[in-house]
């Protein structure tokens, strides 16, 4: 009796091991499969696949609008590549503009993209866009800025500390203190 106990506890023990390892496969098999689906060969490198050369292509067009003397690219795990003169450089080499006008042309090609996928995307919000930039790059900027509003339908805030060309928009937003409490005017341009 005491034999066959043992042997009983043995086997009981013993499907409790296959049943783990069988659980222990069918995770492995799962974190596989998930891997694979969304690791650097799955839907990860499909999106790359398809949205980088769009992205890239906005780049481009907008780098030509902007009339600088460099280029910006995506590689297929989205590392920006700045290229001056055919030589690769550093970002940091960029003057404070010139890394703003950079930043602005990514995140306009960006928002065409995901307006693509999002057509209900409708607002952006841009902070100190303009500072440190000269007034070519500005000039440029805003009828950047313009085109793309009308070709997405969005709507843009613009926070700036200096004044800006007004024909380029519908609505100017003053916030200022005023007796220790902050007043709105909003003013319409024609």
């Amino acid at each position: 009796e005491h034999l066959e106990s043992i042997i009983s506890d043995f086997n009981v023990k013993e499907g409790e091991k296959r049943s783990l390892l069988d659980d222990l496969n069918t995770n492995a098999y799962f974190l596989e499969l998930v891997d694979s689906v969304l690791g650097e060969d799955g839907v990860k490198n499909l999106a790359i696949s398809t949205i980088l050369p769009n992205i890239n292509s906005n780049i481009a067009s907008l780098v030509n609008d902007m009339h600088l003397n460099f280029s910006i690219q995506f590689d297929k795990k989205f590392n920006c590549i700045i290229k001056q003169l055919g030589e690769e450089i550093s970002p940091m080499t960029l003057s404070t503009g010139e890394r703003k006008k950079a930043d602005f042309i990514v995140i306009v090609s960006i928002i065409k993209v995901l307006k693509l996928r999002f057509p209900q995307l409708n607002l952006l919000f841009l902070d100190e866009l303009l500072s440190s930039v000269d007034s070519d790059g500005v000039h440029d900027i805003l009828k950047i800025l313009s085109n793309t509003i009308k070709d997405l339908g969005i709507n843009v805030f613009i926070i700036n500390h200096t004044v800006l060309p007004h024909e380029l928009f519908d609505k100017r937003v003053n916030i200022y203190r005023e007796n220790g409490f902050s007043r709105v005017n909003i003013e319409n341009i024609e």
